[in-house]
């Protein structure tokens, strides 16, 4: 990554990255300058999920209900 900033560092850059680790920032780049995907997309893809699994449990709650009330008996 030092190599890659000494070849960027004296001109305009930006960088978008899935490391959250500041592995960027650690080998000298600006943190206005990096944008970290990781967590905006593992937000949007939780969302996308949990949406998901509430449609399907809704569609499917009489027959998890009756499955859950027989196991209780």
């Amino acid at each position: 990554m030092q190599k890659l900033y000494t070849l960027v560092k004296d001109k305009p850059y930006f960088v978008v990255t899935s490391y959250t680790d500041d592995h960027f920032a650690m080998a000298g780049f600006e943190r206005q300058h990096i944008w970290e995907l990781e967590d905006i997309v593992s937000g949007i893809i939780f969302e996308i999920i949990m949406t998901l699994l509430r449609k399907w449990f809704d569609r499917r709650s009489k027959t998890i209900t009756a499955v859950s009330y027989t196991h209780l008996r």
